[in-house]
């Protein structure tokens, strides 16, 4: 023995009286040989489950009675996709007890023995390399559908070039159209038939699954957790082996509510959770995080900067949100240019020659939701690296509100177990119910999660122990139902739309953050002269990541209380005829009335054209009343103060002077 291991046994047993040791699997002390030990099966269940954004940590527990002398435990109860160097092993309950050694062993698939379990296992090894196999083929065929559709959008403008410059020939383009349109329904045919094959293949791969559990079957060799120890004297030892796992994950959902009658929103913060560990949680303690242990602990590299040229390279990787796993053969662009990727087989691309400046990148891929990511700056010289998490497409299941008592939760350290501070904040939040009158009716209260907080992150505790199987569909907690308060205007484009949108300036008071996910948007009313307050669905938008107590502005809807117009009020053609030269004067009423009962902030948006020929000119611009902001765009914003049953009207006027032979239409003037 080293007298490095005498040391580290001598600070574990010096630790405490009683059996606490954490050991990992990396760093595991040498074991007696197996000829001297008896081998003690252990079993245990799922008491808690930390659950980030990619993955979870499990804590399982069991209880086993020992004689006095050395012993092995074995545990086969860990699903066969944890993560190895994450294992630890704690014990408590036995005075005198060591750990000595802790190792995983393989084993072979159990309850093979019978044929038709044999049968099922082959079958299962050889529908997912065919599976497989569609996916690439189904990756290929939306890749070409794209490239049609990148080429169809190119062979538009082009079209639009040389209808404005006298050159359309109709024969040439109808053969253009033609080939477009068999192409795509083509294409469309063969993904439907992929699909179909597909949905058949995974249908029969879940079958097979469920049929090898109902066998006590594992899908392929197992692993078991060796643990040696030495007990002095007999007694009850309790064991907790703890690690990594992935797929599984928890995603918000958000409720927003607009109550117009208060100007208050009605925030319900919601959290989905998801596994496919290979494990079922049974009546377990679950705690949802907001850290990214993804990210790593250490901060990035950062690379030199090269003077010269004047392009850069972008690279990165992109992967499943849930798994971590790499997405080969995703679709990478660099929205506005002709540069994009394909990832390679392990996820990986590369964007080189970029012109330096900022951009929005974006990816695609089947089963997936597209991810943008905005402001990414390319530098003369350098590598930027842009990594993505794709999510797959969400699964909705009904809601479950979860009520129960706090229950009691501790935090984990390699050497002990303590309980948090007295210091951390709880978040409880009520809500209000649909009444049918116009006097509100008593609130009953909504039990949410409560807050375990931290430097490093929110942790959220579910009051109540869940159930969730694995591959189920995602089980929904209540985290949090409270109203904000905020500021609310309403916003107008009545060139482009007749609606009048409310457009709400809110903080989020929560001491937890908002972490970006869906929001479905709803508009509580109540109708004049009626006494129901009515909620409708007006659409569905998206919370993106804020801050505890951070600003952040929220589009609510339409509110029909405001009307906008806006209208081609005059024409006029002020050139002489047959002059090189044409003049048109075009005057725009909009017009503006409020039905709603207080005093309403409007912001109303138009345009004027901008020419960027030399040859067309823009003229004789008079406002009435004049705009609050205008841009060298020609973007125009009025901010109207209304009372209950006012009108407004602005008008817009101004002269167009181009040459003759061009036309209002060619020139984008009119549709």
């Amino acid at each position: 023995m080293t007298a490095s291991t005498r040391s580290l046994r001598r600070i574990l047993l010096s630790a405490t009286p009683w059996l606490l040791i954490c050991a990992i699997v990396a760093v595991a002390l040498p074991a007696p040989a197996a000829d001297d030990v008896e081998e003690v099966p252990l079993e245990t269940d799922i008491v808690s489950a930390t659950i980030y954004g990619h993955q979870a940590q499990i804590v399982r527990r069991g209880e086993v009675k020992l004689e006095s002398g050395s012993v092995r435990l074995v545990c086969g109860d860990l699903p066969e996709k944890f993560i190895e160097t994450s294992l630890n092993v704690e014990g408590t309950g036995i005075s005198g007890a060591r750990i000595i050694g802790i190792d995983l062993r393989r084993t072979e698939t159990s309850g093979v023995e019978s044929p038709r379990a044999k049968e099922l296992v082959e079958e299962l090894k050889q529908l997912d390399p065919k599976l497989e196999h569609l996916r690439i083929r189904r990756t290929a065929l939306v890749r070409r559908r794209e490239l049609a559709r990148s080429i169809s959008q190119f062979s538009s403008d082009v079209g639009q070039e040389q209808l404005a410059g006298g050159d359309f020939a109709p024969s040439y383009w109808d053969g253009v159209l033609s080939f477009f349109e068999t192409e795509n329904i083509a294409t469309d045919d063969r993904l439907d038939e992929l699909e179909d094959e597909m949905s058949e293949i995974e249908g029969r791969r879940a079958w097979i699954k469920t049929e090898l559990r109902a066998m006590h079957v594992a899908e392929g060799p197992g692993k078991e957790v060796v643990v040696d120890c030495e007990i002095e004297s007999g007694g009850s030892l309790t064991v907790e082996l703890s690690y990594l796992v992935p797929d599984a994950s928890w995603y918000p959902e958000y409720t927003v509510r607009y109550i117009e009658r208060d100007d208050e929103v009605e925030l319900t913060y919601a959290a989905r959770i998801v596994q496919a560990t290979g494990e079922d949680w049974k009546g377990v303690s679950a705690l949802l995080s907001t850290a990214t242990p993804h990210v790593g602990a250490a901060p990035p590299e950062l690379l030199p900067l090269y003077v010269g040229g004047t392009t850069g390279t972008i690279r990165g990787r992109v992967t499943d949100a849930a798994t971590g796993r790499s997405l080969p053969y995703a679709n990478v662009s660099v929205r506005g240019t002709a540069s994009g990727a394909i990832t390679n087989t392990d996820g990986v691309y590369v964007i080189s020659d970029v012109t330096a400046g900022s951009y929005t990148m974006q990816v695609s891929y089947m089963g997936y939701k597209t991810a943008k990511k905005s402001r990414v700056r390319v530098s003369v010289g350098r590598v930027e690296r842009v990594d993505f998490a794709l999510d797959p497409v969400e699964v909705m299941a009904d809601e479950v509100i979860i009520e129960a008592e706090r229950p009691m939760f501790f935090t984990e350290t390699t050497s002990t177990t303590r309980r948090m501070d007295e210091s951390e904040v709880h978040v409880r939040a009520l809500g209000t119910i649909e009444g049918k009158g116009y006097e509100e009716p008593p609130s009953i209260p909504h039990v949410g999660a409560e807050l375990l907080g931290s430097e490093f992150a929110a942790n959220l505790v579910i009051p109540k122990p869940i159930d969730l199987e694995t591959g189920a569909e995602p089980r929904r907690s209540l985290v949090v139902r409270e109203r904000i308060p905020g500021s609310f205007v309403l916003q107008a484009v009545p060139r482009l739309s007749e609606h009048v949108f409310v457009k709400g300036t809110l903080t989020n008071p929560l001491a937890i953050p908002l972490l970006p996910g869906a929001a479905e948007v709803y508009v509580e009313t109540v109708p004049e002269g009626g006494s129901t307050k009515v909620s409708n669905f007006v659409g569905k938008d998206r919370i993106e990541a804020i801050a505890a107590g951070e600003e952040f502005e929220m589009y609510l809807g339409v509110d029909q209380n405001v009307k906008v117009e806006h209208i081609l009020k005059k024409k006029e053609t002020i050139s002489k005829a047959k002059s090189k030269t044409a003049k048109v004067r075009y005057t725009y009423l909009i017009s503006v009335e409020s039905f709603r009962r207080g005093t309403t902030e409007l912001r109303i948006a138009d345009r004027v054209p901008v020419s960027t020929m030399r040859e067309v000119k823009i003229k004789e611009l008079e406002f009435v009343p004049e705009p609050a902001e205008q841009t060298d765009e020609g973007l125009l914003t009025w901010k109207l103060r209304m009372e209950p049953g006012e009108t407004r009207e602005i008008s817009i006027e101004y002269v167009v002077e181009y040459p003759s032979h061009l036309s209002p239409r060619s020139l984008g003037l009119e549709e």
